[in-house]
């Protein structure tokens, strides 16, 4: 539930951005290791920033666990386990799409992480 909100809010905000759809499934990814991995917490923060001047059409999207510009309810109340790290299947993938579909990204504190497209 938390990711399709976030997806939604990405949308509205960012309309016909050209690269729309990377921010979307990275966005989706973060969001689902916030629920999935971060000790438990009952909101996400997804804030979208445009920034102008050179590499203008440029986007940052930060999602963490500070209060900001939307806050998401996180439906689970599940714990982070160790289950599944290193094992073959889905999962473990979002660092990868998110060095793949953005430009560039990084962490804040410990507590949010960002990722920048520009047009």
């Amino acid at each position: 539930m938390a990711a399709a909100l976030a997806r939604a809010f990405v949308r509205d905000n960012l309309g016909s951005h050209p690269r729309l759809q990377d921010a979307l499934v990275v966005t989706s990814e973060l969001v689902t290791n916030v629920v999935r991995h971060a000790p438990a917490t009952p909101f996400i923060r997804v804030q979208i920033e445009r920034r102008s001047g050179p590499g203008e059409g440029r986007i940052r999207v930060t999602i963490g666990q500070e209060p900001g510009s939307l806050r998401l309810p996180v439906a689970s109340d599940r714990r982070p386990s160790p289950e599944g790290i290193g094992r073959p299947g889905p999962g473990g993938m979002g660092l990868t799409i998110m060095e793949q579909a953005s430009d560039s990204w990084g962490e804040i504190d410990q507590t949010s992480i960002w990722f920048e497209l520009t047009a």
